[in-house]
């Protein structure tokens, strides 16, 4: 609840500017109706839009979680799939630049799934991954600060051309070449639960 008042307050002051003071009385009645109900927030009035920090977590949960769905049905199908989540630097929180970190990050990405010698393509006969599904997102991390980040999934089939599993280490080194903002990367296998 805290953390909410801090973001409200901050948002509140930030929508004062002409391009956003459109926004500020939906965000207002939004943030101004949030209840909870066992540690889970409901806001009444929900305004819908992506820089609200209510309505934001709850259309970024709801992604994740068609992600997560779309992952258990690949399962099915291949039994190596990885979970990555590429974080980058945190920007100021100005939609100028958000929408360039966003796009930053996709164009990366796509090059990195395309061109790396990872990636098994028609030229690329020993590459070992086989497909991948993403979806960029942007929080608001507080201090006037904005965190663009991906979640991105991997399905991997065979070993590389040296006789070894893809390693953490060589996904980070191919996705630093291709993302200059760059920052961290988790990764971890799948598992239907």
């Amino acid at each position: 609840q805290t953390f909410n008042r801090n973001d409200i307050e901050y948002l509140m002051r930030a929508l004062n500017a002409p391009g956003l003071f459109k926004y500020k009385s939906k965000i207002e009645k939004c943030l101004s109706s949030i209840e909870y109900d066992n540690h889970i927030a409901r806001s009444e009035h929900a305004c819908g839009l992506r820089f609200c920090p209510h309505c934001g977590a709850v259309k970024a949960k709801k992604k994740l979680d068609a992600f997560r769905v779309g992952l258990q049905m690949t399962k099915e199908k291949c039994n190596r799939i990885f979970e990555c989540t590429i974080t980058t630097t945190p920007i100021e929180c100005k939609a100028d630049f958000i929408k360039q970190r966003e796009q930053e990050l996709t164009k990366g990405i796509s090059q990195f799934v395309t061109s790396s010698k990872h990636v098994r393509s028609s030229k690329n006969k020993k590459g070992v991954i086989t497909g991948s599904s993403r979806k960029v997102e942007t929080v608001h991390c507080g201090n006037n600060q904005a965190l663009s980040h991906a979640h991105l999934a991997l399905t991997l089939e065979g070993m590389t051309n040296k006789g070894a599993w893809l390693k953490e280490e060589m996904i980070r080194e191919e996705l630093k070449k291709h993302i200059p903002s760059f920052q961290d990367l988790q990764i971890k296998r799948y598992k239907a639960s």
